[in-house]
Parts: structure tokens; C-alpha cells; sequence
């Protein structure tokens, strides 16, 4: 299953990377949603088979904290992205 993920650079200014290593090949989907719940950013079917970078990029978003979600029908990862 997943691995690792590192998320970088936090904080941005919207422009941001995640990457990710799975020991098996796994579909993640990927949100970033606000600390209000709004959802900015939404992919589907991320195919994870090693090691993997994605690279998002969301100009205009409000300074604030914003929390990227990867799931799939395993589980979850949360992690808290602070946009400046």
C-alpha cells in the first residue's frame, strides 16, 4: 500500500507538490478543501506504482489553511496545506 507522502513546499502560495510511494500499484483520488469545506480542487483515479509526483497548481485561493485528502477504498490520508 501507500508508503509515504511528502508535500512541499508548506506553506505556498498555491503552487504546490505532493509525492507519493506506494509498494503496490493503487488508484487515489486527491481534494483540497478548505478549513470552511469548500472543495478547490478535485482529481480521480491517480495511479500510484512506485514512487509518483503530482503537481497542483490553484492560483487566487485565499491565504488560509486548506487540507489535502488522498482515499480510496482503503483508507485516507489527511494533510494541512497553509497557502500564504
Amino acid at each position: 500500500g501507500l508508503q509515504s507522502l511528502i508535500l512541499f513546499p508548506n506553506p505556498n502560495d498555491g503552487i504546490f507538490r505532493f509525492k507519493l510511494n506506494s509498494s503496490k500499484r493503487i488508484q487515489l483520488d486527491a481534494q483540497l478543501i478548505s478549513a470552511s469545506g469548500t472543495e478547490q480542487y478535485s482529481k480521480k483515479g491517480i495511479v500510484v506504482d512506485g514512487p509518483v509526483e503530482q503537481v497542483i497548481e490553484l492560483n487566487g485561493l485565499e491565504s488560509g489553511v486548506y487540507y489535502l485528502t488522498l482515499s480510496n477504498r482503503d483508507g485516507k490520508l489527511v494533510r494541512k496545506v497553509l497557502i500564504k
